[in-house]
């Protein structure tokens, strides 16, 4: 199995669309599967968390 290092846009529905693009990964030449950083997955995280509005 490959891996090549690449960005790919990621896609997250959340309360509508969210497109954040460029994000670091690993994607798998044979199923193009994508694996994502710690540090990556938290900065995405935390994305979502600043535009999601906070209960009262």
């Amino acid at each position: 199995m490959g891996i090549t290092e690449t960005e790919v846009t990621y896609t997250l529905t959340h309360g509508g669309k969210f497109y954040i693009e460029h994000v670091p990964a690993r994607v798998c030449r044979e199923t193009g599967k994508q694996f994502f950083s710690p540090d990556t997955v938290e900065h995405i995280q935390d994305l979502i968390k600043g535009g999601r509005s906070q209960p009262e």
